[in-house]
């Protein structure tokens, strides 16, 4: 009889961890976006001109195709294309160790926290304009991806850094085009921005996705930079959250 009821509780065990699986399938497949279907012939990928060259099948009268949907011209209509598409469904996952689960975002959330960091960036005193530049100095992340949709949600442009190319190179980036806001992922980063602050004069405001010292606040200080975290942005972004600005180059 014990058998028999251990029997019955391992059915009853598995019952509901086959139904939550179930389930938890049901959800996933319901958030999933409609498969893309190419209108390119895959057997066939480019047409032959007169010439001998080739060209994209898609180029219609020698015209560079510019956009698929109607509704996806610039990239922050992509992205509501994509929330749209998904139902909401996931965007951007992050895990904060080997072998943990991804955490997801869904693409409101993304969005609604790209708005108020653009928002936040535009509190700084940066304008909604094509000729506003922002650096990103930060590893691939979500954050990376939600401050460079912030920047083109408000017509601002990102400009990347990176430590690949050398000191000279990222001091030449800041320089030619002029940044006044940098945003970075780690204090490791701020550090290596606040220590070059003579040779980038222009700089007025750094943004630290992770932690910030006090030396690093007083290094700022005595620098004219303000140094800031980027929750904080977020946070007065949220308070005086703006429309986004979407203008033509």
């Amino acid at each position: 009889m014990d058998c028999l009821k251990h029997y019955s509780s391992t059915l009853v065990a598995v019952g509901v961890a086959t139904a939550a699986a179930a389930a938890t399938a049901s959800v996933y497949l319901a958030t999933q976006p409609d498969p893309f279907i190419s209108t390119l012939d895959l057997d066939n990928q480019s047409v032959i001109l007169e010439d001998g060259s080739r060209q994209h099948p898609g180029c219609l009268d020698g015209k560079l195709m510019e956009y698929l949907y109607e509704d996806a011209k610039t990239l922050p209509e992509a992205f509501l294309h994509g929330l749209k598409a998904s139902k909401n469904g996931p965007c951007l996952a992050a895990r904060t160790g080997p072998n943990l689960e991804y955490e997801w975002l869904s693409y409101q959330e993304v969005y609604d926290t790209a708005q108020a960091v653009g928002s936040g960036l535009i509190h700084e005193g940066l304008r909604a304009k094509n000729d506003t530049f922002v650096g990103i100095y930060s590893k691939n992340r979500p954050e990376y991806t939600i401050c460079d949709l912030a920047c083109v949600m408000f017509s601002m442009v990102p400009v990347p850094l990176y430590d690949t190319l050398g000191k000279e190179s990222r001091l030449h980036i800041i320089n030619t085009n002029e940044l006044t806001h940098i945003i970075c992922d780690s204090s490791e980063k701020a550090q290596n921005l606040l220590s070059e602050c003579e040779k980038i004069p222009k700089v007025k405001c750094i943004i630290v996705m992770e932690t910030i010292s006090p030396d690093q606040q007083e290094k700022a200080k005595m620098c004219g930079i303000k140094l800031i975290r980027l929750n904080q942005l977020q946070a007065d972004g949220q308070k005086n959250i703006q429309d986004t600005v979407v203008s033509n180059l």
